[in-house]
């Protein structure tokens, strides 16, 4: 389930924006690389926002 994962991240990333547009990122290169991540979460979306939320992601905003 997104929803928990998405409030905990969004502690994380205070902007909805910047949270969507990391969360994508990372779900497209877990998607790409899917034999090298095991993990019980067949959403590679909702894998991005666990990890995020748990912040093992980090991020910078380039201005």
């Amino acid at each position: 389930m997104i929803a928990p994962s998405l409030e905990n991240a969004l502690k994380m990333i205070p902007s909805r924006y910047a949270l969507v547009i990391v969360a994508v990122k990372r779900a497209k290169e877990i998607k790409s690389n899917k034999d090298l991540f095991t993990t019980n979460v067949s959403d590679p979306l909702e894998q991005a926002f666990e990890e995020i939320a748990s912040g093992k992601i980090k991020f910078t905003i380039n201005k």
